[in-house]
């Protein structure tokens, strides 16, 4: 093959990726353009990062910011960590369980952002303004050395550190208090029979689906199929 023709030939197989290239792009974009997107309200300062997990930039989203995510909200179908629920207008009216699908990579939920990267689920106060996001279990960090309690509400042998960090799945009154003094709240340690007194505790971000059921209790069964 003589100069010439090398030239020519390298010209039309750099036009033809770049085409390839630009196709592929513009139908990714197009994908997306179509794909729903939701607004979430975060509850706290949200660093972004990759698909893999890893932070994209030292940069954060603040604190009651409102962000593009994709994702359109469902009817659940099967039990999930996190779930929405949108107050009814009606105390006839059924309520109902949703979510807005979210990844998960090395055990954290993440919400897609529409202009790149991604943002922890746990980061999310609400969505579109109305529907509030709740856990079934979360976590919540010990601000004071202190003996767990059972489910009478007396002290066990069980000591934890300040600092320590505890799965929780239910904000409960346990034990047996007077009327004239306040109630006795606590965290359910998840898969144990152990429970933390509130004061103990720094309260979690995202509330518990248990602290909804507990101040309405009516909900209950709407609840079973899913916890």
């Amino acid at each position: 093959m003589n100069r010439k023709k090398l030239i020519i030939h390298i010209l039309i197989t750099t036009l033809t990726i770049c085409g390839i290239i630009n196709t592929n792009s513009k139908a990714k974009a197009a994908d997306q353009k179509d794909t729903p997107t939701s607004t979430v309200t975060l509850n706290h300062n949200s660093y972004i990062y990759d698909k893999n997990g890893k932070r994209i930039s030292k940069n954060k989203l603040l604190k009651n910011q409102k962000v593009k995510v994709f994702g359109k909200i469902t009817k659940l179908t099967k039990a999930k960590k996190y779930y929405l629920f949108k107050p009814v207008s009606n105390e006839n009216d059924t309520p109902k369980l949703y979510w807005l699908p979210y990844t998960i990579h090395k055990g954290w939920a993440y919400y897609q952002l529409t202009n790149g990267g991604y943002i922890k689920v746990a980061n999310v106060d609400s969505i579109n303004d109305t529907w509030h996001l709740l856990a079934s279990y979360t976590t919540v960090t010990v601000t004071e050395s202190s003996t767990l309690d059972d489910i009478n509400g007396k002290s066990t042998t069980t000591y934890i550190k300040k600092g320590s960090k505890l799965t929780v799945d239910h904000y409960i009154h346990i034990g047996i208090t007077p009327e004239d003094e306040p109630e006795n709240m606590s965290y359910h340690i998840k898969d144990t029979n152990l429970f933390i007194p509130v004061e103990f505790v720094k309260a979690p971000r995202t509330g518990l689906i248990a602290e909804l059921i507990r101040y309405n209790p009516n909900l209950r069964s709407v609840f079973d199929d899913y916890l």
